[in-house]
Formats: C-alpha cells, sequence, structure tokens
C-alpha cells in the first residue's frame, strides 16, 4: 500500500512538473518573439528612414509606445501561470499539512 502512494505521488509530481515546464516553454516563446517583433521594427521599418527634427521624438514616443503594448499580453500571461503555479503550490502545502495533521 506505501508503495502504491510512493508511485502515486511520483506520478502527480511528474505530472505537476511537465505541467510547469510547458507552460515556462511557452511562455519563453512568446518573450522571444516578442524579442524578435522588437528586431524586426527596428531594422526593417525605423532603420530605413532618415529622420530629423521632432520626427526623432514622436518615432521614440512611437518605438516605446510599441515596446510596451506588445509586451503587456505577455506578461500578462507570464504573471498569470506564476500565479497558478503559486496558488497550487500552497494548496498542496495546506492539503499536506492537513494530512500530517491528521495522523
Amino acid at each position: 500500500m506505501k508503495n502504491k502512494n510512493i508511485w502515486r505521488e511520483l506520478a502527480n509530481q511528474l505530472r505537476l512538473f511537465t505541467f510547469f515546464a510547458i507552460t515556462s516553454l511557452i511562455d519563453s516563446v512568446f518573450l522571444a518573439l516578442w524579442v524578435f517583433l522588437q528586431w524586426l521594427v527596428d531594422v526593417k521599418v525605423i532603420s530605413q528612414y532618415q529622420l530629423s527634427g521632432i520626427d526623432v521624438w514622436v518615432l521614440i514616443v512611437f518605438q516605446i509606445l510599441f515596446a510596451v503594448f506588445t509586451l503587456l499580453p505577455i506578461t500578462i500571461y507570464l504573471y498569470t501561470d506564476i500565479r497558478i503555479m503559486i496558488l497550487q503550490a500552497k494548496k498542496r502545502i495546506d492539503k499536506e499539512a492537513g494530512l500530517a495533521h491528521l495522523r
């Protein structure tokens, strides 16, 4: 009986770490795509123009706004995944503490 519980616990742990690894990989891919998009806009769009005066300042403001608004959804997903991981860990700790208290 105890041996089955150990294997069940190991399977649950593996499932949890696999979930964490996959969500981390997806979040990393989104972040890498954001970096690539920023680079692509800079190389293919912005560097093609020779701007001067107020146009330079408008372009800088546009670059900052573009960077922030494209990074914001990725940041929200990262925060959500991390928060879910924390809540699941807390739930597991509470469950273990409750079970340990009943013994």
